[in-house]
């Protein structure tokens, strides 16, 4: 008898903080909840967030139209997810935390964002397929505007200065022949794939690998960079390995400007220092 009071008591405790959460929630208006998530969001990211169209959904659910993210030291516009639908799941509450499912759209492609709020940080579980780099402005500023990417990654963002967490990611059929770098057309056509694992702590992106497989060469490029703001300021400790194809073997202009570089008959190791917007081969 006494087992059975305690699960009643219990579920009455749960059933009473419930609608005191859903009361709590529908008695702030949009533009409040808005504004405030905006600014939490911007002091804990370091990024710029942009909202509109948020709209509470009963029970306790929220939608949003559009949302958009800012790199705040330079102002570069990384990404829009459109169509956004977040819901609270209330059991998690006995877990002590609270965590929130979110989906949206980018372009094409869609993604999902599991949400874990505690005491002392935030921890992001991200899951985004089929996003065409058409849909990344950030992408399209350096020349990349076809190929489809599937990423999965997660976030920890805490009391500490810096954010954690790592990403994985692959791409197929990339068009390239308009990528620039330090303003220069690179004369490749396309990536059949690609794909990156990355770990950031301390504020450092640890690279543990870019690998590109093209119809010109294969090539992989790996090492630390010193996350700064803004993010173009970031020294780096890379290296860049080189596998050419016969197509750009064929190409004795490219050879020749990194002939100091090789390494073996079809092998060549560029050590790459400065900084993300002006990296310097080292010899």
């Amino acid at each position: 008898m006494n087992i059975k009071r305690l699960f009643i008591a219990a579920g009455i405790i749960f059933t009473a903080v419930l609608l005191f959460l859903i009361t709590f929630f529908f008695a702030f208006p949009n533009n409040l909840i808005e504004s405030w998530l905006e600014s939490e969001l911007n002091e804990r990211t370091g990024l710029v967030f942009s909202i509109e169209g948020f709209q509470k959904v009963f029970p306790l659910s929220f939608e949003m139209k559009k949302m958009e993210v800012i790199y705040a030291g330079d102002n570069t516009h990384l990404f829009n997810i459109n169509n956004i639908n977040m819901r609270f799941l209330p059991s998690s509450l006995i877990l002590g935390n609270i965590k929130i499912n979110a989906y949206g759209d980018v372009g094409g492609g869609h993604i999902s964002e599991d949400v874990i709020i505690k005491v002392g940080g935030i921890t992001l579980n991200t899951v985004a397929k089929n996003i065409g780099l058409k849909d990344i402005p950030s992408l399209n500023s350096v020349g990349l505007y076809s190929g489809v990417v599937n990423v999965y990654g997660q976030t920890i963002i805490s009391q500490e200065r810096c954010i954690g967490g790592f990403i994985k990611a692959d791409g197929k059929d990339i068009d390239v022949s308009r990528l620039r770098i330090q303003g220069l057309i690179m004369p490749f056509e396309a990536i059949e794939k690609i794909g990156i694992t990355t770990k950031l702590e301390e504020c450092k992106l640890k690279l543990n690998g870019l690998w590109v497989e093209g119809k010109e060469l294969s090539a992989r490029l790996q090492g630390i960079v010193n996350v700064s703001s803004p993010f173009k300021n970031s020294p780096i400790d890379l290296t860049l390995e080189i596998t050419p194809k016969a197509q750009l073997i064929k190409n004795d202009t490219i050879l020749f400007l990194i002939k100091d570089y090789r390494k073996s008959i079809n092998f060549y190791s560029i050590p790459i220092k400065g900084t993300i917007g002006n990296p310097v081969f080292i010899r």
